[in-house]
């Protein structure tokens, strides 16, 4: 069944091209493979880190890298944070030289390293961004994906291509797991995003609205600490939308109460609707204007859209708005707020699977499903200039101006997420992984190494 739809699955074992690369050993070029790429990088930032911030000692960066990988999900080490811990004393004590120190770092993955990196500002750390272009997809692009999984032990599901082919294609590189839902964690912002973009170019949310302050229903407002309900009357609602509101979070708090549920038998929490998540946000607040990442601040936007809604169309739940006005539309029929019963989920991670998805992330769907939404995306901007101003003009917290491109990253201590599509080539790559930042590196070789080629080499050496 799943053949017919308009992701098809790119059978490439089969393929008289994959035959003769084979034959010619060009799965295995002697060119550096992407894992080895990531690899080497890994090592050379490990290694700047070292020189320039344990030997010459820097308490603030080493300690923010330290807290980073603790929270890297280990399950070969039960003890991680300890192990860690212990890492990086020996290393400031000098008990320890970079040798070792990179060698208990081999289980985690490359992109943990480039990540802390690019934090740093070390040189030569910063993603190369190519011009992207419309790109036919090879053989060997397909080659390389697979190499990069198998190399570095990465489960992921991935659909590509352009939104202006009605074919996507899905390597069934984890067979049938391939069609099973995967959490979007932070993916999930994109929706709500759009979303927002949707409402205020119907004039439900008026442009007018975005420069006022927040409006909630007064039931789920009473469900605040004191100190967020006074800032929602100090931000406004564009603050929201860019994570300039001064809000807390509420995931932290929602974590660990899942993690009570599962490791001292209290009540995992159950979510019906959004507002089910309000008590969990942290009873604090920030000034307004600075950049401060909030998961809760999306949370509440999702809440002032179904506010703004409901006074013209009755009430009607957020995931209902989200339903009539995205997921029919774009024909998305995998889209979940809890894990459904075929969900994927790293089975080392005891609270992965009770994740639930609000406005700010957690949603389960496939990768089809993922891709088939960013090519809803480009279709309504290719056929409504006014709906793509109102995402260039609001759409900071996904879209960039420069590229042109809606992208979004996600993810847990052991899974990861992203979408990214562009308005300018439609260009996409959806990722879900159940492992750990697997999906961000994958995503980025993609939109380097395929959609920033310049050269099909392919057409030109084998067919």
């Amino acid at each position: 069944m799943a053949e017919s739809r308009s992701h098809t699955c790119f059978n490439f074992f089969q393929s008289s091209i994959m035959q003769r690369l084979l034959a010619n050993n060009i799965f295995f070029p002697a060119t550096e493979s992407w894992w080895q790429q990531d690899t080497a990088e890994k090592r050379r930032v490990l290694l700047l880190f070292w020189d320039e911030r344990i030997v010459k000692y820097n308490d603030t960066s080493v300690n923010s890298f330290k807290d980073f990988l603790k929270s890297f999900f280990n399950p070969l080490d039960p003890d991680w944070e300890n192990t860690v811990e212990k890492l990086f004393s020996d290393a400031i004590a000098g008990f320890i030289d970079f040798e070792i120190f990179s060698r208990r770092l081999k289980d985690v993955s490359p992109y943990v390293a480039i990540a802390m990196g690019r934090m740093e500002k070390f040189p030569d750390t910063e993603p190369s961004t190519p011009e992207e272009t419309v790109t036919r997809i090879e053989d060997i692009d397909m080659l390389n994906i697979k190499r990069y999984l198998t190399e570095g032990n990465i489960s992921a599901v991935i659909t590509l291509g352009n939104a202006n082919d009605t074919t996507l294609i899905t390597p069934r590189f984890l067979g049938a797991e391939t069609l099973q839902p995967f959490a979007i964690h932070s993916v999930g912002k994109v929706f709500t995003g759009i979303l927002t973009m949707l409402m205020i170019h119907k004039g439900i949310i008026p442009e007018s609205a975005l420069n006022q302050n927040i409006v909630i229903d007064a039931s789920a407002r009473k469900r605040l600490p004191v100190c967020v309900q006074a800032q929602l009357d100090k931000a406004t609602l564009l603050q929201l939308m860019t994570h300039t509101g001064g809000f807390g979070d509420y995931m932290q708090n929602y974590m660990q109460a899942i993690a009570a549920g599962c490791n001292d038998g209290k009540p995992i929490p159950v979510i019906n609707q959004i507002d089910d998540f309000l008590p969990f946000i942290a009873d604090e607040s920030y000034p307004t204007g600075a950049s401060r990442y909030s998961n809760a601040g999306i949370l509440l936007l999702g809440m002032a859209i179904k506010h703004a809604y409901n006074l013209q169309f009755g009430a009607c739940s957020y995931d209902d708005i989200l339903k009539q006005n995205i997921l029919d539309p774009a024909g998305i029929q995998s889209f979940s707020a809890n894990r459904p019963g075929n969900g994927k989920f790293n089975p080392y991670d005891p609270i992965a699977q009770y994740i639930a998805g609000s406005p700010a992330g957690g949603y389960w769907m496939t990768v089809e499903d993922l891709a088939r939404f960013g090519q809803w995306i480009y279709q309504q901007c290719q056929n409504d200039g006014k709906l793509k101003n109102v995402i260039e003009a609001y759409g900071q917290e996904f879209y960039d101006k420069n590229t042109k491109i809606i992208a979004h990253s996600g993810g847990i201590r052991s899974s990861s997420a992203f979408l990214s599509v562009s308005l300018q080539t439609g260009n996409i790559s959806a990722v879900l992984s159940d492992k750990p930042y697997a999906a961000f590196g994958i995503e980025e070789h993609i939109r380097r190494n395929i959609y920033g080629k310049t050269v099909q080499y392919l057409s030109k050496s084998l067919v």
